[in-house]
């Protein structure tokens, strides 16, 4: 799905078709799994967001202005908080790579050289130690720094091109990454971003010294030259993928895959179009199996070499595990509870509620009343508090109101839909969007 048939698809998008986008969280936690969700949600989000900046006058039916404007404005809002926190994560990355390689300068050059050239460095020889772990010389030049008042980048730039260094150490290369890192610090912007993700020194890319790289970060990196947002979807954060659950789900529509109409006692849930593991377990189970992947795995394996949709190499997860791998991917554990168990999961249900899109189909669809264990984690995603009220509770959920008047589309709602009158609380709000509050006049006459 390249970025064209993305336009096309939001364009015919309708309000109705976002329920499965909530507040975009930031994956902030320092490993390779969270790096990856970072670069593929900048990648993504960056293209939408230029996907989605108005360009003249809107030339689609009335019908679609309000999901664009609500897709504009989360996607706007999202790219600027990926963008923030990222630059400072990107800034901090790259101190950490050019301290690493600044720790070499005494490998190369005497320390009387250092001592005409840069007398300060010459003093602190000892900080600058190329046989200690990358983590403590990090700690030691950032010590180095505030002894001199002068930052690490800074420092790259004078040295990496102004001393001797042999191949496979320091010079321009280090120098121009120095300089993207002061800049980084001064401007961040999506621009540079782009530009820093893709910096590489002598011997590879210039993160390869963080502890959270390895070589699947260069070949998501790779990616970038296919301009395709889809290829990055699967690593994308929760938040980012619900973006591409709306998307598919429309692509689907579009090929007459999925009624454009469903009725209220219809399960709205897409399905993701690729087969993951814990998929393929939901898919076996109901279709083949018809019931709980417990059985003889002889059986199971049998049955897929009769199969062409399931590769027989998928037999490794085998029945006793078949269970356990589905109940780890929120989304599929409540296909499997509603569609296999036709009933509540107790064994899965800590991880079904890690996700407020399962959230709520499990409780609407499984429990068919309220969750109260799950209540804490659903209230914060506006638009699923929003249906969770309306559709589960089926009144008010003073609980969940703060969070569901941060966006005007949800706060209009929950007044026409839940409250069915005037929320003054959430009023200046709906204002911010004009097409939310021009509803939302006529609805309180």
């Amino acid at each position: 799905m390249n970025i064209r048939q993305i336009i096309n698809l939001i364009a015919n998008l309708i309000t109705e078709d976002l329920e499965d986008i909530h507040s975009y969280d930031y994956p902030s936690e320092n490993t390779t799994k969270s790096w990856k969700q970072r670069i593929a949600d900048f990648y993504i989000l960056d293209l939408l967001n230029y996907t989605l900046e108005p360009k003249g006058p809107v030339r689609h039916p009335k019908e679609v202005i309000p999901a664009h404007s609500f897709l504009q404005e989360w996607v706007s809002t999202a790219y600027k908080t990926l963008v923030d926190n990222f630059s400072r994560d990107l800034y901090e990355a790259l101190r950490f790579s050019i301290a690493s390689e600044l720790s070499h300068v005494f490998n190369i050059n005497s320390l009387d050289y250092m001592a005409k050239r840069f007398p300060e460095i010459a003093e602190n020889e000892q900080l600058f130690n190329s046989e200690a772990s990358y983590s403590t010389r990090y700690t030691n030049l950032k010590e180095f720094e505030s002894k001199t008042g002068v930052s690490i980048e800074e420092w790259g730039v004078r040295i990496f091109n102004n001393v001797n260094w042999r191949s496979g150490y320091g010079g321009k290369p280090w120098e121009d990454i120095s300089k993207s890192t002061i800049d980084l610090k001064h401007s961040p912007s999506g621009e540079l971003i782009d530009h820093i993700i893709d910096l590489e020194h002598n011997t590879g890319s210039v993160f390869n010294k963080n502890p959270w790289y390895n070589i699947s970060i260069t070949k998501l990196i790779e990616l970038k030259a296919e301009k395709d947002p889809s290829f990055w979807a699967g690593v994308a954060s929760p938040s980012v993928q619900g973006i591409f659950r709306v998307i598919s789900r429309q692509f689907d529509k579009e090929l007459g895959e999925v009624d454009d109409e469903p009725t209220k006692e219809k399960d709205p849930l897409p399905r993701l179009r690729s087969k993951s593991p814990a998929q393929r377990v939901y898919l076996v189970a109901l279709n083949k199996i018809k019931g709980r992947w417990v059985g003889n795995e002889e059986i199971v394996q049998g049955m897929f070499r009769r199969m062409k949709d399931y590769p027989i190499d998928f037999v490794k997860v085998k029945c006793l595990e078949a269970e356990e791998t589905i109940k780890k991917d929120p989304q599929w554990a409540y296909n499997y509870a509603k569609d296999v168990i036709g009933g509540r999961w107790p064994e899965a249900e800590e991880y079904i509620k890690r996700d407020a899109v399962s959230i709520y189909y499990y409780a609407r669809f499984v429990i068919k009343g309220r969750w109260p264990e799950a209540e804490e984690i659903i209230k914060k995603y506006p638009i699923w508090a929003y249906h969770y009220a309306n559709d589960v509770i089926g009144g008010r959920w003073p609980e969940a109101e703060e969070f569901i008047k941060k966006y005007p589309q949800c706060a209009y709602f929950y007044a026409k839909d839940v409250i069915k009158g005037r929320w003054p609380e959430a009023e200046e709000i709906i204002k911010k969007n004009p097409e939310m509050w021009r509803k939302y006049l006529r609805i309180i006459g």
